[in-house]
Parts: structure tokens; sequence; C-alpha cells
């Protein structure tokens, strides 16, 4: 059984998000849109991954955007298991 074969320009928006108690940024969106589309990366890109994996048919690229602070903790959203229980987690924002 083979899959779906993929090909062609494929766009991926990465959305970066912080809970309110987060504090500062983990790391500079710019960073990340280097580290996954941009390059140069010391092993590669995202991009370049999945150009080598599909022998040149995906062209893989994306925008990073700013991080958007929500307006609750993390426990907000996880409740009282770590959000993988349907009656705890929240995801209304």
């Amino acid at each position: 059984r083979g899959g779906i074969r993929m090909a062609g320009n494929r766009y991926v928006p990465v959305l970066t998000g912080k809970f309110a108690n987060t504090g500062a940024n983990p790391y500079p969106a710019a960073d990340l849109q280097q580290e996954l589309f941009d390059g140069p990366w010391p092993t590669g890109t995202m991009s370049q991954y999945y150009a080598e994996i599909s022998y040149g048919a995906i062209n893989l690229t994306g925008t990073v955007t700013n991080w958007v602070t929500v307006s609750q903790n993390d426990t907000y959203y996880e409740g009282t298991s770590n959000g993988l229980n349907p009656a705890n987690a929240e995801t209304g924002e």
C-alpha cells in the first residue's frame, strides 16, 4: 500500500504562541524562520529536508509569525490533565 504522492509548492504558516505566565519569548521568531525555512542551519532546514526526501518534488516555504500571548495562564487551558481530557482542555480563544 502506498501513500498519496505530494509534489509541488507547499506553504506552511507557523503560528507561535505562549501562555500569559510564560514570560519572555522562548526564542526569536526570526531564528525559527531561519531554522525551518530560510537557512543556513547546521543540520539543514525543514525545507531542505522535504526537498531531499521527496527527491526535489516538494518545495516547502513558510513564514513564522511573531509571538502571540494568550490571555490566560497555562493551567487555565490544561485543566487537571495537561489538556488531554476533553472535559478539561480549553480551546475557545
